[in-house]
């Protein structure tokens, strides 16, 4: 299978060389970086297939370059190659939505078919996620926890999250505070309703320090969770929801 363009990203002259030359003579087309600093430009630019990321570089740490990547609407696959510990290797692979990883001396034969494997793969579409949180540290905690999955747009504002949900390209999940300033959280979480029934199904609340109160509205029972919790557990919620069909 021909016509696949990776673009790999370490510092290291000699393994930039070493996989153009054996990939390239696997029938691949290679682009090289040494400086992972402009890689979504080069990515947006060059339109890899799949990228082979180096997580332990000087210039800006693989795990910074992922979590650049993550905010990209479209993004190619991205593999890790490093020779870290496997086990940290797999969980930062988790943490930033990375597709796998692949050890350094890996046989190329090896990360040739990886390659292709993965390309034929079909590529889960991430899912739009609207986080409104008015306390700037909470939502960005929030934030950068889903940010591996999802497609994240965080907001402080209630007034501001419903005009994102009626606007031509709306958020599939809402997580959503109980202390917003401006919008009580049961009038976005109706109005919400009331542009598309199936919010109904595709919330998350977020239950404020200060205690404030949710009111309920009528067949509408998201999950709900306590706002010190850990973003991971605010990830598992939102990935266990039907997303927009």
């Amino acid at each position: 299978m021909g016509g696949i363009r990776v673009m790999v990203v370490d510092d290291s002259v000699l393994v930039c060389r070493a996989l153009e030359r054996a990939l390239g003579a696997e029938g691949f087309e290679v682009v090289t970086r040494l400086n992972p600093i402009g890689t979504g430009a080069a990515i947006a630019r060059e339109k890899p297939d799949v990228v082979l990321l180096d997580v332990s570089m000087p210039a800006l740490d693989g795990g910074e370059v992922l979590a650049t990547l993550a905010q990209a609407r479209r993004r190619p696959r991205v593999l890790l190659h490093s020779d870290r510990d496997p086990a940290e290797l797999e969980a930062l692979a988790r943490r930033h939505g990375a597709d796998g990883t692949i050890p350094k001396g890996t046989p190329v034969a090896e990360i040739a078919q990886r390659l292709r494997r993965l390309v034929r793969a079909p590529q889960t579409r991430r899912r739009a996620v609207l986080v409104v949180e008015p306390e700037a540290d909470r939502r960005a905690r929030i934030t950068d926890g889903l940010a591996g999955f999802a497609d994240v747009t965080s907001s402080d504002s209630g007034t501001e999250a419903l005009l994102l949900v009626m606007s031509p390209r709306p958020p599939e999940l809402v997580v959503a505070s109980t202390e917003l300033d401006d919008l009580p959280l049961s009038k976005l979480a109706r109005e919400a309703i009331r542009v598309d029934a199936s919010y109904r199904d595709r919330f998350v609340i977020l239950r404020g320090p200060r205690g404030a109160s949710f009111t309920r509205v009528e067949g509408f029972h998201p999950p709900m969770v306590d706002h010190d919790a850990a973003p991971s557990a605010i990830r598992d919620i939102v990935l266990s929801l039907e997303p927009a069909s």
